[in-house]
């Protein structure tokens, strides 16, 4: 019998439960061990016992033996460090769930329009932002709707409430590539998120750390806030309201734009550090105004979903074809 072990651990994480309270639901804990060497690969279940999961994860049992979920882990979130090791895992378990669904349904086999390893080679993350504004032919200045832009380029994108404020949003690379975004984040900040993320992407990290961070906010900085365009803007005598107006004009957070100012040494060191104590006694570090920077949302997927199934998609209809649970795949729709 084919069997997909991380299909199960997914279910499993998603549903916030250890292979021990697993084992317990399905009425499988006599059998001491028996959830973690499945989902190991070590044994296959016997059709008694993937029922017995199955009914206690609230899945048909055949979405263990049809729907393949990648293994692969994510490296990268642009999250704050109070978020929990077992809430990131359940909210990664979640994202790997709603594309394996969506890869399932859509059957989208589109690839993003990426810059290649030889087109990257030995370039600076500045040099390479610039290289894809290019090749995705955008404008000088703002990026009016990145959101946008992004799914025009092959690349999925599902926003929903993530339930917490720690973690602002993650790329899942692989077809199909899928961007996840908290609803909950203020707009600015999520669009210096998805420009984060997508500076991870195109630079192909693979390790976590410091340097991987600081390349990805370099490769963010340039790419929203292009030094060509920005420059003249940071040029004169900065001040709160100052940051205020140009907070509007480029949709970007004033601490970034303030942060970049510096970073392109446009301001002394002296009187940047008299702004962050004025945005510390204002209480800008923890809460911006948000000033009506335009909220962006996916469309994409939405519209393949009308196109295959129509306007109103008959989701117990859908969740019973793929072997799906009705719940989950409604809760999927809902994320688009």
């Amino acid at each position: 019998m084919l069997f997909y072990p991380e299909t199960l651990k997914t279910v499993r994480e998603f549903r916030s439960l250890t292979q021990k309270e697993l084992a317990v639901r399905a009425g499988l804990s006599q059998q001491q061990g028996l959830i973690s060497k499945i989902e190991s690969g070590k044994i296959v279940p016997s059709s008694e016992q993937l029922d017995a999961i199955a009914f206690a994860l609230g899945y048909p049992s055949r979405f263990f033996t049809e729907v393949s979920v990648p293994a692969s882990g994510l490296a990268f979130h642009r999250k704050k460090t109070a978020l929990s090791a077992k809430l990131r895992i359940q909210l990664e378990a979640e994202a790997k769930l709603k594309k394996a669904i969506l890869s399932k349904i859509l059957q989208y086999d589109c690839r993003p329009n990426l810059l290649s390893s030889d087109e990257i080679k030995e370039k600076s993350p500045q040099e390479i932002a610039i290289m894809l504004r290019r090749k995705w032919k955008l404008s000088p200045g703002r990026i009016d709707n990145l959101v946008k832009v992004v799914e025009s380029q092959g690349i999925l994108v599902l926003k929903y409430d993530f339930g917490t404020p720690l973690l602002d949003g993650f790329f899942m690379p692989g077809a199909p590539c899928c961007l996840f975004l908290n609803s909950k984040v203020s707009n600015d900040r999520l669009r210096f998120s998805i420009a984060h993320e997508l500076g991870h992407l195109i630079l192909q990290h693979t390790i976590p750390g410091k340097g991987a961070e600081a390349e990805a906010n370099s490769f963010a900085a340039e790419f929203l806030l292009p030094q060509a365009d920005i420059a003249d803007d940071l040029k004169n005598r900065l001040s709160v309201e100052r940051l205020a107006e140009l907070k509007k004009k480029w949709y970007a957070s004033m601490a970034s734009l303030l942060y970049r100012a510096q970073t392109l040494e446009l301001i002394v060191p002296s009187y940047a550090r008299r702004l962050w104590t004025e945005f510390s006694s204002l209480g800008f570090k923890l809460q911006e105004p948000a000033l009506d920077i335009p909220e962006e949302h996916p469309t994409v997927i939405r519209k393949i979903l009308q196109l295959t199934y129509g306007n109103a998609p008959k989701i117990e209809e859908i969740a019973s074809k793929y072997y799906l649970n009705e719940g989950d795949l409604r809760n999927c729709f809902n994320s688009i």
